[in-house]
């Protein structure tokens, strides 16, 4: 073998074993104390075989020197043992492998265990050069929940975690991940200097920033800034995503890429308390827990018992009712907080057709009172849902205990869901108790349910590219079709239709499943702020319109109004109303009909391709 190729694949070992230490530092130090242990017995073989041969006679002194040599054997590189060894079992092939091998592990420890130990710099200048190999997650904000957040990511995918935070994160969680730390001014008011030293620049790689810290406004101003790096280092918008903790979901609209105007190609933003909601709609669909006919219609009625109406309940409310409406049930929501009026004032302002078009009542009652227990025994056969959101959890869990108490006293087993800003408590009577963290990468980032939206948006486009068509879409319309599609896929698989073709579901079934759709869009629409349209503003629209036809004749997104909070019998005259002033054929109800055929059809599919 040629010097050139013995060198070549030296240098390859060596890289190999600098990319290993650097990248897959969750096992290195497991692989240490094994190459430990093993060089630690070939040690002893080789320097056991040597010392007996010379000092046969001296025993003693035998041991002792090969405790020394062995121990000496993770310093030097063995040239000077090598004859010896072999001289004593035989030299061949076999043997002299055995004897580098036993020494390279000897070294691959002391080199790893230096490397982890006192290493760090050059771990962090080696993994920050890894950056440009390998998609990069960036998360602003460090606390153990986006750490944990952080390791959920990193075992997902080869991705380079980069956090930017004054938070301290452990040595061994940096093992584990390979995560990079930054706190520098660079880093926190992100500069082009932090974007070059990433080495972020225009290619196919993904970059991915969450920001994620308790403080709104500073979240939006990184986000800003950050954007405005990307855009001057030429990071083209769809190889971005931005997924924020913001004060407003609205705001995400500002960042988002449209058109001609620069932003990130996705954009998620929320509240915190949004989260815990849309993680008990999620993982617990109100599906679940209704009873329908064959024909798609519910047989029951809908009763949640909700204790607290501070943040996280407000946002519970959002979001439970749009996904709790079915043809065939009404919903009645009775919410217990003994200082309800003077927290939902904002929430009244903001959302009146949540209050006025359902079924929600408030009782100024404490849920450890007389008046809470009497309740909980009525309605204990009745309640198909209760939430606990309190926002102290030793106070959460009592009332939690009490109202399991009073529903087994009654032969009620509904579990109770204890909901802060971090989590959900699941309990319930005979069963574990189960916790689930809001930082859910799935919940947050939500790509398969991201995918079913974007193809109900693809329905509404019609023809051309659906990935096209999602980066045009205002954040408003992704917010429906990701409602559309969280809804509908619930709905659909707890009918048992995920392996239907849609082709075949049609009739009464169609009908109500399309009455479904209608219902949770009017829910969704009343959950975000909108009233319906009266006939006196719907007529001023229909004047607009004639002098200017790009106007949207139903939807008045500055006033808040649709024509289309109607009822379902209702909608076949609007239908008329717009076919006959605009000329082209309108047929509202059609819609949500090949809707749900359109996601049963995605659902099948993907059914079948699992």
């Amino acid at each position: 073998m040629s010097n050139v190729i013995i060198i070549l694949i030296a240098a390859a070992v060596f890289l190999t074993l600098i990319i290993w230490f650097t990248v897959d530092t969750e096992h290195v130090k497991k692989w240490t104390g094994i190459s430990f242990l093993v060089a630690i017995a070939g040690g002893l073989v080789i320097y056991g075989n040597i010392d007996a041969s010379q000092f046969s006679e001296l025993p003693p002194i035998a041991v002792l020197r090969t405790v020394v040599h062995v121990s000496r054997m993770f310093g030097n590189a063995g040239d000077s043992a090598h004859d010896s060894f072999v001289k004593v079992v035989g030299q061949n092939i076999f043997t002299s492998c055995f004897y580098w091998i036993v020494h390279f592990f000897a070294y691959y420890s002391v080199i790893s265990a230096l490397i982890l130990v006192i290493g760090k710099d050059i771990l962090k200048s080696f993994r920050t050069w890894l950056l440009r190999f390998r998609d990069i997650e960036i998360i602003y904000g460090i606390d153990d929940n986006t750490l944990r957040l952080g390791e959920a990511l990193c075992k997902e995918g080869r991705v380079a975690l980069v956090f930017v935070g004054g938070g301290s994160v452990p040595d061994s969680y940096l093992n584990r991940t390979g995560a990079l730390v930054y706190s520098d001014p660079d880093a926190m008011q992100p500069s082009d200097k932090f974007i070059k030293r990433l080495a972020l620049k225009d290619g196919k790689r993904r970059i991915r920033v969450s920001v994620l810290s308790g403080d709104y406004e500073k979240n939006y101003s990184y986000a800003h800034k950050m954007m405005n790096c990307l855009k001057r280092a030429n990071i083209q918008p769809e190889n971005t995503e931005l997924v924020m903790f913001a004060r407003a979901s609205s705001i995400g609209n500002e960042l988002l890429a449209l058109g001609t105007d620069y932003g990130y190609g996705k954009v998620k933003a929320f509240e915190q308390t949004e989260l815990t909601a849309r993680l008990l709609t999620w993982k617990y669909p109100i599906a679940d827990v209704m009873s329908f006919d064959d024909k798609g219609r519910a047989t029951k009625d809908i009763d949640v018992l909700m204790v607290g109406f501070g943040g996280i309940g407000q946002e519970i409310l959002r979001k439970l009712v749009p996904v709790a409406q079915f043809e065939g049930s009404s919903l009645h929501v009775h919410i217990f907080d003994s200082c309800y009026e003077k927290v939902n004032g904002f929430f009244s302002s903001r959302y009146p057709g949540l209050l006025e078009n359902y079924d929600i009542k408030f009782e100024a009652a404490d849920a450890r009172s007389i008046r809470f227990a009497d309740y909980v025994k009525e309605k204990a056969n009745r309640l198909s849902l209760i939430t606990v959101e309190v926002g102290n959890e030793s106070l959460g869990q009592e009332i939690t205990y009490g109202i399991m108490d009073i529903l087994s006293d009654n032969g009620a087993t509904l579990p109770i869901y204890q909901c802060y800003d971090d989590k959900i408590i699941r309990n319930k009577k005979g069963e574990d108790c189960v916790t689930t963290s809001v930082f859910d990468k799935e919940i947050m980032y939500g790509r398969s349910l991201d995918a079913l939206a974007k193809e109900i948006n693809h329905y509404y486009c019609k023809e051309g590219d659906p990935e096209e068509q999602w980066k045009s879409c205002d954040y408003f319309s992704r917010m429906s079709c990701c409602a559309s599609a969280d809804y509908l896929s619930g709905l659909i698989r707890r009918l048992g239709l995920a392996k239907t073709p849609a082709d075949s579901i049609g009739g009464e079934l169609l009908e109500n499943l399309a009455r479904c759709e209608h219902l949770r869009w009017m829910g969704f629409h009343y959950a975000i702020g909108y009233q319906p349209m009266t006939d006196d503003e719907r007529s001023e629209r229909a004047e607009l319109y004639k002098k200017d036809p790009s106007i949207n004749l139903t939807k008045d997104v500055v006033k808040r109004r649709h024509a289309c909070l109607i009822p379902w019998d209702k909608i076949d005259a609007l239908s008329e109303f717009e076919t006959n002033l605009t000329g082209k054929k309108h047929d509202y109800k059609q819609v949500d009909r090949d809707n749900v055929k359109a996601v049963c059809g995605i659902i099948n599919k993907t059914e079948v391709t699992e």
